[in-house]
């Protein structure tokens, strides 16, 4: 009798560990947010459609920087299903002005650029459509609306500097090539200890103090954007920086993979 109590008493312990296994399991499968993309076709013209947990969060009608419908959507879904794994900074997805471009952001990363062209596609303007996108993103992540305020859209610059003035300030310039990494290295540890986000403003650079802000222009078409130095490279050829994708995006140089850039110093 004892012995058959003993394994009574085991096999108890088994089922409550399993189902308390059971309910882990289905508590991590609700909190997966899933983001699926689909393409479709809006007055014979191609649209990327991005749905967060099966609905409809906003729509991709225009190509930018080099980059058709198609990839715009991809970028964009992939940026979400990268930084929606954090569910602690959900209540930071909120509209925004950087430099002069109208955005989405979660805390300081940038998901996606609210172009005037698909504003006007949507019947609306580019800080109407901001905060339309802002709250279906979080509607479907059943985060609470938020209500329109003028304020978000003050200028601010993606590494929450508070004072844009001081960045305008230029220590010194020099120019040469730049290239750009991304998809591969996405989650790495960087040189400076930081993991390497390919949708963040950074670049790598040989020398120069972790933290230092740069602003990078394509000589080319005249883009510009500011960054962050966190990781050390490049090292192959006459190269003097590599950009993160998100700043590659910015410059238009995703496609050609190298561009000549002036870059400042900033103090």
């Amino acid at each position: 009798m004892k012995r058959i109590h003993v394994i009574r008493r085991k096999v108890s312990m088994i089922l409550i560990s399993l189902l308390l296994c059971f309910l882990f399991l289905m508590d991590q499968a609700q909190a997966t947010v899933q983001v699926i993309t689909q393409m479709t076709q809006m007055e014979g013209h191609p649209v990327g459609e991005i749905y967060v947990n099966n609905q409809l969060v906003m729509r991709m009608r225009t190509e930018a920087s080099g980059l058709s419908v198609k990839e715009r959507t991809e970028i964009v879904s992939e940026r979400l299903a990268a930084l929606l794994t954090n569910t602690e900074i959900y209540d930071t997805i909120v509209p925004a002005q950087i430099e002069e471009e109208i955005v989405v952001r979660m805390g300081e990363h940038l998901i996606v650029t609210v172009d005037k062209g698909v504003a006007d596609l949507n019947d609306s303007y580019q800080q109407g459509l901001a905060w339309v996108w802002v709250n279906n993103i979080r509607a479907a992540l059943g985060v609470s609306e938020l209500a329109k305020n003028p304020l978000a859209f003050l200028d601010v610059n993606p590494c929450q500097e508070t004072n844009l003035e001081a960045l305008k300030k230029v220590a010194y310039a020099f120019s040469g090539k730049a290239s750009w990494y991304g998809d591969r290295f996405h989650g790495r540890c960087t040189a400076s200890g930081e993991a390497f986000n390919q949708y963040a403003l950074t670049a790598a650079h040989r020398s120069l103090p972790f933290g230092t802000r740069l602003r990078v222009t394509n000589v080319k078409n005249g883009k510009a954007v500011i960054v962050k130095v966190n990781d050390r490279g490049p090292f192959v050829g006459n190269r003097i920086l590599d950009l993160s994708k998100e700043a590659a995006s910015r410059l238009n140089m995703l496609m050609s993979g190298i561009a000549k850039v002036q870059v400042e110093v900033l103090k």
